[in-house]
């Protein structure tokens, strides 16, 4: 059974570890903003962490035989959908830092990172739906709540970024000089 706990906290640790990833990352690339030192530090963090917890939800899945879930689940092959997207998810949370690594080394041009990039709202939106649908706990009010606030920061961060994100600098007031 304590697998079965497992897998049901670090699915819920991985929500809100990639909730806040996302979130910051949309405030990072919206215009205007000047990041501050360790703001992308932060966010591969948050990755980093995100991805521990989704490798650990999905091995204790695969490890407790309450979940019926199969090997083969991970690549997508399941009759379940919410199972599907979870491996999505996991192929696309696999799949993200990877091209950014591969950014970093200048294996890959700036406008294929960039498309891949993107590719992160659909990772976040199949993550969060995969919890919803198959999650254990979405019966509780709670966690229910959670993943309401959840949905409307990464909404609302997104909202801000289609919409423009921050005025420009050479439009912001500057703070008077002490």
């Amino acid at each position: 059974m304590i697998l079965w706990e497992i897998a049901r906290a670090t699915g819920l640790v991985a929500v809100v570890v990639y909730t806040l990833t996302a979130a910051w990352g949309i405030l990072l690339a919206g215009r205007g903003i000047q990041q501050p030192k360790g703001a992308l530090e932060l966010h591969r963090s948050l990755q980093t962490l995100g991805l521990i917890a989704i490798v650990t939800h999905v091995a204790a899945l695969l490890l407790d035989s309450y979940a019926k879930v199969e090997w083969t689940a991970v690549f997508g092959i399941d009759s379940r959908p919410a199972i599907v997207l979870g491996a999505v998810a996991l192929w696309l949370a696999i799949a993200l830092p990877l091209s950014f690594a591969l950014r970093q080394r200048k294996r890959v041009s700036f406008r294929l990172w960039r498309g891949v990039h993107y590719l992160a709202y659909a990772f976040w939106a199949s993550a969060i739906a995969h919890g919803l649908w198959i999650g254990t706990d979405t019966r509780n009010p709670a966690v229910l709540a959670g993943y309401g606030v959840a949905i409307a920061l990464v909404v609302g961060a997104t909202a801000w970024r289609v919409l423009g994100g921050a005025p420009p600098k050479s439009s912001r007031r500057e703070a008077p000089a002490a």
